[in-house]
């Protein structure tokens, strides 16, 4: 009941309702490792990146070949400018399948940003 009450609010972008109800849920039923994710989702949607980079990390150590988790904690560290670590978890995940659509798609991203700051760091030089 709760989960599709999370999951209602979240569809109408009642976010911190959604946040507290999976809250809720993960402190009733702690090892709902799905419900974490929706969380550390919608927490990164908030701009709340630690948090959510804990959560995923909590779900990697548990399931470490999950991709799409991987990839969802690189995405948010490139939101908070880690864009070394970023591309590291990406560069793995692309190893294990070189055709995962998001993580080739937040390559790319995180490459480009890496270079505009390049260029920016070069042209404040000079």
């Amino acid at each position: 009941m709760l989960r599709e009450q999370a999951q209602q609010f979240e569809a109408t972008q009642r976010y911190q309702e959604a946040i507290a109800l999976y809250r809720e849920i993960l402190r009733r039923e702690p090892e709902q490792d799905d419900v974490r994710a929706a969380l550390a989702r919608l927490l990164s949607w908030q701009g709340s990146y630690a948090e959510a980079v804990d959560l995923y990390r909590d779900i990697i150590q548990r399931h470490p070949v999950d991709l799409d988790m991987r990839t969802a904690l690189a995405r948010v560290l490139s939101w908070k400018k880690q864009m070394t670590e970023a591309r590291l978890l990406y560069d793995a995940v692309l190893r294990e399948d070189p055709r995962h659509a998001e993580a080739l798609q937040g390559f790319a991203d995180v490459l480009l940003m890496g270079s505009s700051s390049s260029r920016n760091h070069l042209a404040r030089k000079r």
